[in-house]
């Protein structure tokens, strides 16, 4: 398989807290919950995220990691084939991990059937098919979804704060549908169909 290629998406997780950092490594060489105050600090915490805090340093198990997405320029050598989040790597700002990889391994299934004896065509096939679906997915994950779960700048907060806020609306809600249905009807083709 051809290397693959990183992309920066950088991210510490602790608590059910994102956030993003530009040194990763720096966020390890120290103990986690200093990593956490650090990063939702220097401010005071309230009561809320302060007994979260607590609660993660007395913990005796947490994960507390970062996440990467990945591009490949292929997802199979010969009869060897990844799936999933093994291959696309949508990372959790996708919101589309599970459905995809079992999208992915339906349409690999059904290739596999019609192309019987003839695994380098399916395999083929099943690349051409599924690769402009995921590159907008994988995107998609590094743009509005990445900003939406971890804001960056003001403005990715102040757009976030104000969509939370249109939600809450049943106006609101309808205008957000209609504008976004184009989005949903792209992430809800049926990309296993033949």
């Amino acid at each position: 398989m051809n290397s693959p290629t990183p992309r920066a998406l950088v991210v510490g997780m602790g608590i059910g807290g994102l956030y993003r950092t530009d040194n990763e490594d720096a966020q390890f060489r120290r103990p986690p919950i200093e990593s956490l105050r650090a990063a939702f600090g220097p401010e005071p915490t309230g009561p809320v995220l302060e007994h979260l805090l607590q609660q993660f340093e007395q913990a005796d198990d947490y994960i507390f990691d970062s996440a990467h997405q990945i591009e490949m320029d292929t997802w199979h050598t010969d009869r060897i084939v990844l799936l999933g989040d093994a291959a696309w790597c949508l990372t959790l700002y996708s919101g589309m991990g599970a459905s995809t990889a079992m999208a992915g391994a339906d349409l690999l299934g059904t290739l596999l059937q019609c192309n019987p004896g003839n695994t380098p065509r399916a395999l083929r096939e099943w690349d051409q098919k599924l690769r402009p679906f995921m590159t907008l997915q994988q995107k998609s994950a590094r743009t509005e979804g990445l900003t939406t779960f971890v804001p960056q700048t003001r403005k990715n907060k102040i757009m976030r704060t104000a969509m939370q806020k249109v939600l809450t609306n049943r106006t609101g809600k309808k205008v957000m549908s209609a504008l976004m249905a184009k989005a949903f009807k792209e992430m809800s083709i049926d990309i296993a169909a033949v």
